[in-house]
């Protein structure tokens, strides 16, 4: 268990966040998941990798953007947003 904590923990890491923050983040992303216009992605994936990995990159931008989770988990006001060394920029266009 503690293997697995463990490697959750630098990947969360690589997204500048703390082991807590990126457990509140899975949590909210596992939420926002059950919600349209995503729940049907989780519900009918895609047999083709190509289109998963097209979905995902959607997914993820609309998160991004349309939800704010740029700004909200990435950007300078965020909780680590002092000790961040990449942001989400305050005049995205996205």
């Amino acid at each position: 268990m503690a293997d697995r904590n463990t490697k959750v923990e630098l990947l969360y890491g690589h997204l500048e966040l703390s082991f807590g923050e990126g457990k509140r983040l899975g949590g909210e992303m596992k939420e926002l998941l059950k919600l349209p216009p995503l729940v049907q992605y989780v519900e009918q994936p895609s047999s083709q990798p190509s289109e998963t990995k097209r979905t995902l990159i959607r997914m993820s931008l609309y998160m991004l953007t349309t939800k704010g989770w740029g700004n909200t988990w990435f950007g300078c006001g965020c909780p680590t947003g002092k000790s961040r060394t990449f942001f989400w920029p305050r005049d995205s266009t996205m």
